[in-house]
């Protein structure tokens, strides 16, 4: 099963996988555009850990490294795709309750919702 997950959905992601029983799970950042590292999925990979290991994770001391590193994107006016408020956004935590699934299909990936979170588990929802 492969999964596609970020800050906004990890709490869901983790829990989707522990209701499929999963005892080994990879985590595999994928970077920009899969072909260099990013820092932002190298630490949403370190919260997905902490999540599987019941472990705390506080994203606040990485937010200035990242700033500086693959999000600078976000503070350039060169950057029009890269709107500064969308900085804040990427890296909310906990936002959407469901888990995204993705099946290989030739050269593309088709991602399914899955939205299996029972009302016990409490996620930042402000929608």
């Amino acid at each position: 099963i492969i999964l596609a997950a970020s800050f906004l959905n990890a709490k869901a992601t983790v829990h989707y996988i522990k209701l499929l029983g999963k005892t080994e799970v990879t985590l595999l950042p994928m970077g920009h555009e899969a072909m260099t590292p990013s820092l932002e999925d190298d630490i949403c990979a370190l919260y997905l850990s902490a999540l599987l290991e019941g472990d705390p994770f506080d994203l606040k001391p990485y937010i200035e490294k990242i700033k500086k590193c693959s999000g600078k994107y976000f503070f350039t006016s060169q950057q029009w795709e890269y709107p500064q408020k969308d900085f804040e956004k990427c890296l909310t935590m906990d936002y959407f309750d469901f888990a995204i699934e993705a099946q290989v299909s030739y050269d593309h990936c088709i991602l399914t919702h899955r939205k299996l979170i029972p009302p016990s588990c409490t996620l930042k929802t402000n929608r």
